[in-house]
């Protein structure tokens, strides 16, 4: 966003718990400080579904007042209504990475951060709408 000079609040940023029940919850403080952002990226699918939910039960239209964006592509994403937009990894390959790197720092003792890049796609479905600045 920064690239793009798009502000970003930390009034809209919920640290949540990985699932749908807490997705719903931090959707529902939102929607009560009336400043809804135009998209919102959720930390995996299941948080998605949640947050989905507590904007239908506020009568708030995705995607037309807001847009919302998964991570992590699950099989369920496409059966919500509206599809789901998401970004898809490659699972299996991320859990090989993940043991890999375990094992390298359990063998080496190594008390330094590492990261690791995988590619991704995002996948386009019907949560999010265009919008023009």
């Amino acid at each position: 966003m920064a690239k793009h000079d798009i502000p970003v609040s930390d009034k809209l940023v919920r640290d949540t718990i990985l699932t749908a029940n807490d997705g719903y919850e931090s959707m529902k403080q939102l929607i009560m400080t009336k400043k809804l952002p135009t998209a919102i990226f959720c930390g995996n699918d299941t948080v998605a579904m949640g947050v989905m939910k507590a904007l239908d039960e506020a009568g708030i239209s995705v995607p037309q007042d807001t847009s919302i964006v998964g991570f992590d592509n699950i099989d369920t994403s496409v059966y919500l209504k509206p599809t789901l937009t998401t970004i898809d990894i490659p699972k299996k390959e991320l859990g090989r990475l993940a043991v890999k790197v375990l094992l390298d720092r359990l063998s080496s003792n190594r008390q330094y951060s590492i990261r690791v890049t995988i590619p991704f796609s995002l996948l386009v479905r019907g949560s999010c709408r265009a919008i023009t600045r």
